[in-house]
Parts: C-alpha cells; structure tokens; sequence
C-alpha cells in the first residue's frame, strides 16, 4: 500500500532543483507575476459583475434600495433557452471518403458517435457547459478544460476528476501524517479511528482501481491567463503562445497532491484566505475547510505551445512542483482549453458580457423603482398643530387615541380646535416621473429579446408588432444557438481526437457493441488522424 501511495505522487521531497531549474521557474514566475498583475482591471471587472448578477450592487447597507435583479433573471432565461437540453453529437463520414471504403467508414462514424456521446455525458458536459454560458454572460468569457484521465501523477490539473483509488491512497497518505503531526490539537483519538476504517476498507481491494475516462472542468476566467499580445481576439487564443491556469490550493491540498514540502522559506507565496471573499466562496463552494488552514498557494499550470511543454509550479518557488513534460495524446489545437464568447468586439482581445451591457439599464431602472420608494414612504398622511397651543401631554393623547378613537386633550379655552389643528398637505406624486417603461425598451432593444419571450409583456403589441418582436426573438435565439453549436463542435472534435488516441478496441466495444469499429492501439497518432474525415456536429 505505501509502494502505491508513492507511485502516485506523495513520496518523499525530491532533492534541491539544478540551477538551471531555478532560473527556469525565475523566468516563468516573472512571465506570469507580470501578466497577473496587467489583469487587476479584468478582476475588478468581475468582482463588479458578479455583484449584479448576485443582486448586490450599491448596498449602502440601509435596506432602502429597491434591487430588481433583472439581469439574474435574462441570463438564467438565455441560458435555459439557448440550451435547453444536452447535445446529441452527429458523426457522419465526409464527402472526400472513398466510395469503396463508405460502408466501412459509415459504421466507424456509427462507433464514434456512440463512444463520443457517452463519453462526454458521463463527463457531465451539460452542467459544465451552463456553467460556462453563464460566466460568458457574467465575466466576458467561459472557460471549459478538458482531459483524459489516466493517473493521479501524470494527468494535468483537473479538479472535477472521476473518483478512484488513487484519490482514496493520496488522502490515505495525508491521514497518515496527519496523525504524526504533533502540532495537530484535534481529537487524536477520532482521527485514529477514521483512519482505521479508512485502511480496512483499502486493505480488502484486491488492486488499485484507476478510473478513465474524459473530464470537464469549468475553470473560472479570472483563473485563466495567455499572452494577449500576440493575439488579437479570444478567436485566436489557440495561437497563443502559451495559456496558463491558476488552481488555488490550500497548503494541505498542495503537499498530497505534489508531495512536496510547502513552505514559506521554500519561497511560495502564501495568502491568507480571509483576506479575499473571493477565495472564501471559491474554497467553501469547493467543499474545502478554508477556515481550519487560514493559507493558500496560487499553482500555476502553464501550457507552452512553442516547446509542446505543460510547466507546474507555485507561485514565488524556485522549483517545479511536478517535472515538466509533454502530453502524449492531445487534440489538434493541443490546449486543453475551449473558451465560449459570443460577445465579441472587432478590434479588442475581450469580448463584452451580458452585465457589460445591461447594467447600466439595470441601474436606471433602480434608481428609479427606489426613489419611488422614497417618495412613497414620504407620502404619509399626518397632521400640523400650532406650536405652543397644546401642553405635551395633549399632544401624547392625540398621538395615541383609545381603541375607540378618542383622545381627552384641554385645549385653549374659547379657542376652536380647528384654528391649530389642520390636515398635513404632501407633494403630489407624478407616476410618469417613476415609470420604467422606457428603460424597458431599451433592454428588450438592447437583448434582441421580446419581452413575451421573458414571461410577461409590458405593453401589449399589435398583432404586426408581435409578428416583428418574434422574428426578432427567433433571429437572437439562432444567433445564440449557432455560437453555442461552434463552440461544442470545437470541444467535440478534440474530444473525438483524444478519444481515438486514448480507448482500445475492447473498451470502444464495450461502450458501442459488438459490431463497433476502431483503429488497433498500436496505430500512430498520423494514422489515426488520416484514417478518415469526419464532420462533427453538435445540435443544442
């Protein structure tokens, strides 16, 4: 069992980095500090438009504003209408294919297109992808990365892995020095016996069971750096020289992963987690015990694309956390990742998002419905009495009458009541002032989307209004769904090439039958490739 735990990583600390290490992981930690730190404004950016989508923008703390998260509401709506279900993926073989080889190729694509679906639906792909949609319509950009599992050690960073023993061995392993820790005040004695049943249950497996399989992560876009200046669009980020992905780790978390000694003197970067709300979501949304650790590092998994090289390192170290190496199957575009931006702006590298452009709107329409608020709350009635002309306790009883609506007060001898007292007189209130119906229409303006298609409608339309608000509405949604199909058509094409690099012929089987149809495993990656054309298409 420790043989096992030491093949997937947790071993012992690995001997001082070469020089020529260090002044490697020198020039990277500079090459990515400085990237991060031209990105302030792009975080900014998306802890503000993640404060609208969460409705809490402009909290003054009062409990005054009135807050119509209208933008929550659009992008759940198109996020549910652009993709209502998972795609099914469509392979057929391409016009170029062989006439004498169609048969053959038509049930090689029949293969594909089982192993493929299954594939991708047993990586949860349409929970990842309506996560990216949404934060396209949030922070400009969604980040999909997607790998095959093989082993815990060798497998690029991928946090919603498939569960396996491996997993099991690696916190084996840090219940192991857990226990040993003498700086460690929990119930030892709890410890040691979760532990105990711990070893049992892996003691009675007869072998370590390594899953497989495609996984999808949605990777936050703050978590993603490339090198912008040498690409102009987020089209081109497949040309990018280099791509790289932050996985923020508890130090914990870091040493079971890379078995290595994390430590401040070692040159990490430590950061405490209460001093950022975004790292205390990001780390309790993981399901990790932020608050018992208090630190964590930035691991920064860099993917080179002039030298075919995946570099892991800690932020500040001065070695590399895992050595660097070169993926053995990898898709055509060779990043893991797949970015989704409909929103793209000619001329600029990040595209707009849903909040870019709505928030302003969202704002008026506030700003509005709160100082009718104001107004109203303003708007109560009361009544104006002369100043010196009643005692403070006449004043009392008028202020609280008995249940029946009377109060005894003295008054001023000779004197009517009704020379000091009168009614209160309050502004007029214009509701044309309050009315939000112009703000309205430039969201349904600004959105392409008819405001029936929302669930409600503010004015009612004439039946040729509707008919244009329709079209308009059919348009947007084919617009939507084109972008969407692009961007699953790219994923799906890499994952069928992985996929083709990756299962033998008796694993395909097993998923598509008995008459599947698949390359042996001893053809090469060119072969493979060459074998035949296919068209990937993904409906959503």
């Amino acid at each position: 069992m420790e043989e096992e735990v030491k093949k997937n990583g947790s071993g012992g600390d690995s001997p001082d980095p070469s020089p020529e290490e260090k002044a490697l992981v020198r020039h990277w930690n500079s090459v990515i500090e400085s990237c991060w730190n031209s990105h302030d404004w792009f975080r900014k950016a998306i802890r503000d438009s993640r404060k609208y989508v969460r409705g809490e923008q402009h909290d003054d703390g009062s409990g005054k504003l009135v807050r119509a998260n209208l933008l929550y509401a659009d992008i759940k709506n198109g996020v549910n209408r652009v993709y209502a279900k998972n795609p099914e993926i469509s392979i057929r073989p391409a016009v170029a294919v062989d006439s004498s080889r169609y048969e053959q190729v038509k049930q090689f694509s029949r293969t594909c297109e089982v192993v493929l679906n299954r594939q991708l639906s047993d990586a949860d792909l349409k929970r990842r992808a309506k996560a990216a949609l949404r934060s396209a319509d949030t922070t400009k950009i969604g980040w999909l990365k997607m790998d095959y599992q093989r082993s815990y050690e060798l497998d690029p960073l991928i946090l919603n892995r498939i569960n396996d023993t491996q997993d099991n061995l690696l916190q084996l392993e840090a219940a192991r020095k857990k226990l040993n820790d003498p700086n460690d005040s929990g119930d030892v004695e709890l410890r040691r016996a979760e532990l105990k049943v711990k070893l049992k249950s892996l003691q009675e497996q007869k072998e370590v069971i390594a899953a497989e399989g495609l996984v999808i992560d949605h990777v936050l876009s703050e978590h993603i750096l490339l090198d912008t200046t040498q690409v102009r669009s987020i089209d081109e980020y497949d040309q990018a020289p280099w791509i790289a992905h932050c996985v923020p780790m508890t130090l914990t978390d870091a040493r079971v992963r890379f078995g290595k000694k994390i430590e401040e003197t070692n040159g990490y970067s430590m950061h405490r987690i209460d001093d950022d709300e975004d790292m205390k979501k990001y780390f309790r949304s993981g399901g990790m015990e932020s608050t018992k650790e208090g630190q964590y590092i930035r691991v920064w998994e860099v993917w080179s694309k002039n030298d075919m090289t995946v570099l892991t390192f800690g932020e500040g170290a001065k070695e590399w956390l895992r050595p660097p190496y070169s993926p053995d199957t990898q898709s055509e575009q060779w990043y893991p990742f797949f970015p989704y931006s409909p929103e793209r702006i000619d001329g600029s590298f990040y595209p707009l998002s849903k909040v870019d452009r709505l928030k302003e709107l969202q704002d008026e329409h506030n700003r509005a419905r709160t100082r009718f608020a104001e107004m109203r709350d303003r708007h109560i009635p009361h009544t104006l009495l002369r100043k010196g002309a009643y005692t403070d306790n006449d004043v009392k009883m008028m202020a609280n009458p008995d249940r029946f609506g009377f109060a005894q007060i003295e008054g001023q001898e000779g004197i009517p009541l009704a020379n000091d007292i009168l009614p209160g007189i309050n502004p007029q209130i214009d509701p044309q002032i309050y009315m939000t119906e112009h703000t309205e229409r430039d969201w349904e303006r600004s959105t392409n989307v008819a405001d029936a298609s929302r669930g409600f409608v503010t004015k009612p339309k004439t039946a040729t209004e509707a008919a244009i608000a329709d079209q308009a509405n059919n348009m947007q949604s084919s617009g939507d769904s084109d972008e969407l199909d692009d961007f699953l058509t790219r994923l799906s094409q890499s994952a069928l090439e992985i996929l083709l690099q990756e299962l033998t012929v008796q694993q395909a089987t097993r998923i598509a039958g008995e008459t599947a149809v698949w390359p042996p495993g001893n053809m090469s990656k060119e072969e493979v490739f060459n074998l035949v054309s296919l068209e990937v298409k993904a409906g959503s």
